[in-house]
């Protein structure tokens, strides 16, 4: 899930950073929901709104009823029995929005890094991210 994939992030922040990474979040949610998650999540990156979705569209970031498959709700149903808890984003949150990493490069103003993900529970490893 996001709040994992930004637990290892923050976990790994030293390699990050000396790869010359510094993540950001970007979100959809109203900003009090975000918040909440980040201070649940003790998420250790700036977070940015974009409520009218433009970077999500600028970077192709479809909607997509897979989010709703029957292996991403096995997941969470696994998560919930096994008693792990599951961020709270909000009743707005809308849950067939896909997100991913980007990395981009600031000074030259280019992507180094794609990774749209194909369903909610989809992130890069690591070690992809590094390898940019």
């Amino acid at each position: 899930t996001m709040s994992e994939h930004v637990a290892i992030l923050a976990k790994n922040s030293a390699a990050l950073k000396s790869s010359g990474i510094e993540p950001v979040i970007v979100a959809f949610t109203p900003h009090q929901n975000v918040k909440e998650w980040l201070d649940q999540c003790h998420c250790p990156f700036p977070a940015y709104v974009d409520s009218s979705r433009a970077l999500y569209s600028a970077f192709g970031l479809p909607r997509s009823l897979m989010t709703l498959s029957s292996s991403i709700m096995r997941y969470y149903a696994e998560k919930v029995i096994n008693g792990d808890t599951l961020p709270n984003m909000g009743v707005k949150e809308d849950t067939i929005q896909l997100g991913g990493d980007f990395t981009v490069d600031a000074i030259n103003c280019t992507m180094t890094f794609l990774y749209p993900s194909k369903t909610s529970t989809d992130r890069p490893a690591l070690s992809q991210i590094l390898q940019q």
